[in-house]
């Protein structure tokens, strides 16, 4: 023996083992250090009535599940930080956030003077300000293109505000003359959440 070897008695007091095997009280010391914040986190734990460990069949733990099958299965779950998640999810996936959180999800009727390629979606009952949501597959290979082109989603919110998330290179905007003309009050992101503007000298949408 050595002793330099530290040991933690069972009253959380640091020792240093003897040559001949004893053990000799010792103060300070990293264990030293560990065993008195170990303590100090039980202890305050014990005040608080914390467990040391979430029961599986707790209501967190069991969010914490759906949550977690939720983004396996793709379903887009944060949809006011991170808009653009919306890209590449189906009806269903979209469908399905709204619904896991009791809103209420109901189709509405393509407009007369619409295209009538785009299926549009009422959200009522969402915490996320949300009210709609659009969806518009691409018609580039189409005979009968619609007016935009490309493939996009649209979000609306409560408060008349949008976001577009389009593909870069075949969505189009309307235009004047040779200016292109922005839908009011939205904002255009790509698929990679970058805020977009329309370059008409390459005839795409490039980060801002």
């Amino acid at each position: 023996r050595t002793g330099n070897v530290e040991v933690a008695g069972p009253d959380g007091t640091l020792y240093l083992q003897t040559a001949d095997g004893g053990l000799t009280p010792k103060a300070g010391g990293n264990l030293a250090q560990l065993v008195k914040a170990e303590r100090e986190i039980a202890e305050a734990k014990r005040v608080a009535g914390v467990a040391d460990e979430i029961p599986a069949t707790s209501a967190i733990a069991r969010d914490g599940l759906r949550e977690d099958l939720a983004r396996q299965a793709g379903i887009p779950r944060n949809l006011v930080d991170q808009p653009s998640s919306i890209w590449g999810k189906s009806i269903d996936d979209i469908r399905q956030s709204f619904t896991m959180d009791g809103a209420t999800v109901t189709s509405v009727p393509a407009k007369a003077s619409s295209s009538g390629n785009a299926q549009v979606f009422k959200v009522e009952g969402s915490a996320t300000g949300i009210k709609e949501f659009q969806y518009s597959p691409s018609t580039v290979d189409n005979l009968n293109q619609s007016s935009h082109i490309g493939e996009y989603y649209k979000i609306t919110y409560e408060d008349g505000s949008k976001i577009k998330v389009v593909e870069p290179s075949t969505y189009r905007p309307t235009f004047l003359g040779r200016d292109p003309i922005y839908d009011a009050n939205t904002i255009y992101l790509n698929p990679q959440g970058q805020t977009v503007v329309f370059n008409p000298s390459n005839n795409t949408w490039v980060p801002k």
